[in-house]
């Protein structure tokens, strides 16, 4: 029985280590903006840098 559980175990981890098709790379662009979210800047310089990433995601698809 215990090594029942341990097969299981690790069974669920090999599956959930497996990487996602589905998942996008970041772009520079919105790491950059992600990076930058907190940071003390004019609410005009924090809409560049929105419009920036969502620009270079379109890109990217």
């Amino acid at each position: 029985m215990k090594y029942l559980t341990i097969f299981i175990c690790l069974g669920l981890s090999a599956c959930a280590t497996q990487p996602s098709k589905n998942i996008l790379q970041e772009t520079k662009e919105c790491a950059q903006y992600r990076a930058m979210m907190t940071a003390p800047m004019p609410p005009s310089e924090h809409e560049k840098l929105k419009v920036a990433c969502e620009q270079s995601q379109q890109h990217q698809q």
